[in-house]
């Protein structure tokens, strides 16, 4: 191999191959050299102050030194008391005070529907704050009625954010998601864990790339803090626009599983765009996101250019210009090297060949943005999914659960009647063995169908994205499901908690009953205004569970057992029994849903 490399050399083409990579490295070092000039012009793009925001019970997690907590106590809202059918008179004074909250939840959702009460009911199991219904009962008529709709979904964040009072800290984290077609199968301290590894992960990836920040070498110079869904397909923007070529590839490497570039011989897209159908973040720097979407004139021009048209929009010039910077202050020979690995066919060209932005000095494009590529947090399901996701039980799997899942209680654990307090007022919700019913609380997760991508990563919440259809095969359900609507019955009737989700409601409402209870939980259920059992619009104002939901206890149970409040008397003469590994082995229980055999826990 020497010899021959020798042999090549000495003749025409290797002399020539020679003087050009020769001439390519000293016109490199002349016009590649690392130009402090860019840095200076572009000082925004690093300076922002990230919070590092934890759980209020968890201190052994570090904070940043400049972050702030704020110590204010909340007690429950004047509409808290009154839904609960109570007063303040009514807490005991004794009753220990919950610290500041640090969740909200926002639901992009005007008017009321089946796929929104499910949202909302997936919420309530799995440990979420009461959702803020974002625009709710607004209308718009006119000509201008798309552009304004479209503007008030980022508008109806902003001001949410804004409003003093929400209570909303600069530290908090937000959750962002389309109110009719994102359900959660996994609690929310597994999903605020998670949020925060993929924020360590991210920032570790970039620090190897872009390396630390000027003066604090700890720190990479570009750090991230706000989380989208990453999709497959870049839309509505257009293919030659930012928001589509100047994003990154994705970084989960092609040759492990849930990074396939190839399914059976047929290329497959590769999550690398940002789907606004789910964010998390911290609400200083999502505030600042949605104020700059307010101000891009296209956003109020254009005909349906939405929050998701924008925000894909932010993101890509963020990328181009992070992308611009790394190129600016790399060496000669790093690029010499980058100029031989395209040649060689081991790397693809820089994303600033394919795109045409003109950078602006002193001009914000920093923001802090990442996608979740691995769908740890969420699965953005769409008709260009590729065929990596699949409901899966763990007992016997090849993969595991996270640890912030194997942390977390028992799904079916239920609070004992022993650590209620005296003072909090009986349920309303009579007990009634069939419709209490559950598996044994010791059932683990591992039990459980959850959706599980080849990878192994298990998505705290599902976001069937509307472009441009869903995808069926990719959840390795029945071939008949094939239309939108019976593919999202088949999904939702799939999550582990649809079977018994009734009896999980009630125990729900008996766990979170009166004043007091929201005062006792430190948890993220108890949200920034407390209740328990609905949900809060952006005027402030709460809307119970059957006020909402009450007209389709069908679409959403699909039990048979009625509306809600009003179920059916003498059923269940035939109690369900299990064994020890939680399955249904008798009794009532065992039944076909969405066209698939549901059988105990390990349909």
């Amino acid at each position: 191999m020497p010899h021959a490399l020798l042999r090549m050399l000495r003749g025409r083409r290797g002399r020539s191959l020679l003087a050009v990579a020769a001439f390519a490295l000293i016109a490199l070092g002349f016009l590649w050299q690392p130009s402090s000039e860019t840095l200076q012009k572009y000082p925004s793009l690093s300076n922002y102050r990230l919070h590092y925001w934890r759980p209020t019970s968890d201190s052994s997690v570090s904070a940043d030194s400049n972050s702030q907590q704020d110590s204010s106590l909340l007690q429950p809202s004047n509409g808290t008391l009154g839904f609960e059918g109570a007063n303040s008179s009514a807490v005991s004074s004794s009753l220990p005070q919950k610290p500041a909250p640090s969740l909200h939840l926002l639901l992009l959702a005007p008017t009321a529907s089946p796929d929104l009460c499910k949202t909302v009911l997936s919420t309530f199991l799995l440990d979420y704050p009461p959702p803020t219904l974002i625009n709710w009962k607004k209308e718009w008529s006119g000509e201008d009625a798309d552009q304004e709709r479209n503007a008030a979904k980022i508008r109806g964040v902003y001001d949410y954010l804004q409003d003093a009072k929400n209570n909303v800290a600069d530290e908090d984290l937000v959750l962002i998601i389309d109110g009719y077609d994102v359900w959660f199968q996994l609690p929310s301290e597994v999903l605020i864990k998670e949020y925060q590894r993929l924020i360590a992960e991210a920032n570790e990836r970039s620090q190897r790339k872009h390396g630390p920040m000027d003066g604090k070498p700890w720190l990479p110079r570009f750090r991230h803090s706000i989380v989208f869904g990453a999709d497959t397909a870049c839309w509505p923007n257009a293919d030659n626009s930012t928001a589509c070529k100047a994003v990154p590839e994705c970084p989960v490497p092609k040759d492990v599983p849930g990074g396939l570039a190839m399914d059976a011989g047929i290329p497959l897209n590769r999550p690398k765009y940002l789907n606004a159908g789910t964010v998390m973040g911290p609400a200083e720097d999502l505030t600042a996101l949605y104020e700059e979407a307010m101000k891009r004139p296209q956003y109020h021009l254009q005909h349906g250019a939405d929050d998701q048209y924008v925000l894909a929009e932010i993101f890509g010039e963020q990328e181009h210009t992070r992308e611009f910077m790394y190129q600016s202050t790399r060496s000669a020979a790093a690029h010499w090297k980058d100029w031989l690995s395209q040649r060689l066919g081991f790397s693809s060209p820089s994303t600033l060949t394919q795109t045409n932005l003109t950078l602006t000095e002193n001009h914000r494009y920093e923001y802090r943005i990442v996608l979740d590529y691995a769908s740890t947090l969420f699965a953005t399901l769409t008709a260009s999914t590729p065929p990596s996701l699949a409901f899966t039980t763990h007992t016997n799997s090849s993969t595991s659960l996270p640890p912030s899942l194997l942390d977390s209680p028992p799904p079916f654990a239920t609070p004992p009647a022993a650590d209620a307090a005296t003072s909090i007022p009986s349920t309303t919700i009579p007990i009634h063995d069939h419709l209490d019913a559950l598996p044994p609380p010791s059932t683990p997760w591992s039990a459980l169908p959850l959706l599980t991508s080849s990878s192994g990563s298990i998505p705290a919440a599902i976001h069937l994205s509307t472009h441009p259809n869903t995808a069926t095969s990719a959840l390795g359900l029945p071939a008949a499901l094939t239309t939108t609507t019976l593919n999202r019955t088949a999904i939702w009737t799939n999550l582990w908690h649809h079977p018994r989700s009734r009896s999980l409601l009630r125990h729900y409402f008996r766990a979170h009953s009166g004043p007091a209870a929201a005062l006792l939980s430190a948890s993220t259920s108890t949200g920034p205004r407390g209740g328990h059992g609905g949900v809060w619009t952006d005027r402030a104002e709460w809307l119970g569970w059957s006020e909402v939901c009450g007209d389709w206890h069908e679409e959403v149970f699909g039990d048979g057992a009625g509306r809600w409040g009003h179920e059916l008397k003498g059923i269940g003469e035939a109690e369900p029994r299990y064994n020890s590994e939680g399955k249904l082995v008798s009794g009532e229980g065992a039944e076909r849903r969405g066209g698939v055999d549901w059988k105990g826990l390990d349909g």
